[in-house]
């Protein structure tokens, strides 16, 4: 997971980098694989059947999305990556109540950002 947020930090610099402050195809696609094998990590220690089934479901909103490079800001981008980070230190301390405050506003932001752009 560490490597994948590292990986993070290197396309949030390749957006930043543009005039726009969007992305590319290209760099779209790396991110949201990054971001589904992040999620799916997640699933797969968790082994939640209904969790599963949201992964699947957002699998497909990836493949909506995955030609849409405009999608992406380096806004959104940078609130995706800090969510994951601390989701990633509050997996780190063991830190339960965290993890979870964090999973919640993780999702309710991903369900903003879909129908703010469907």
């Amino acid at each position: 997971m560490t490597r994948i947020c590292d990986d993070w930090e290197g396309i949030l610099q390749k957006i930043k980098a543009t005039e726009s402050g969007k992305t590319t195809g290209t760099t779209l696609r790396r991110w949201l694989d990054d971001d589904l094998e992040f999620h799916s990590v997640i699933v797969e220690a968790a082994d939640n059947s209904w969790l599963a089934k949201v992964a699947m479901d957002l699998k497909m909103m990836t493949l909506v999305v995955r030609n849409k490079p405009e999608m992406l800001s380096y806004e959104a981008a940078l609130v995706t990556q800090s969510d994951h980070l601390a989701l990633l230190e509050a997996f780190k301390n063991h830190n339960a109540d965290r993890a979870e405050v964090v999973i919640r506003a993780h999702i309710k932001q991903g369900l903003d950002f879909i129908m703010a752009n469907q």
